[in-house]
């Protein structure tokens, strides 16, 4: 149980750290208060991307042939957490892309990647 915890803490750690943050965290120029802002979701139909976990000692070749028979372009490899982050074509939806993998024995588990910002200030 423990092990489990740890290990979707190191992946949610390293999602937020590969997407990382933007702008003045969210402060306010005049007053130094936080800013009170939902963050939003940016993702065009043509720039989805997932992210799959594959199992421990699966060969390169597997997550290549898996890569072309899906359509898929590797954007960024995580070697640490055996994770592949990749951009879904144009033509196949990110739902697809997650429902082919997800087939796929060698992949532990698969999810649509997301990029959250926080929403710049509004002027008063």
């Amino acid at each position: 149980m423990l092990k489990d915890v740890q290990k979707i803490l190191s992946f949610t750690i390293i999602v937020i750290l590969f997407f990382g943050c933007t702008d003045n965290g969210g402060l306010r120029d005049n007053n130094d208060t936080r800013q009170s802002a939902m963050p939003s979701v940016q993702q065009t139909d043509s720039e989805q991307e997932i992210i799959v976990r594959f199992k421990p000692d699966t060969p390169d070749s597997l997550k290549i042939a898996l890569q072309q028979e899906a359509g898929l372009e590797l954007v960024k490899k995580i070697p640490q957490l055996n994770m592949h982050i990749f951009k879904v074509a144009a033509g196949t939806s990110t739902d697809q892309a997650v429902a082919f993998c997800k087939k796929q024995s060698c992949v532990q588990y698969v999810e649509m990647g997301q990029k959250y910002e926080t929403q710049k200030e509004q002027p008063k």
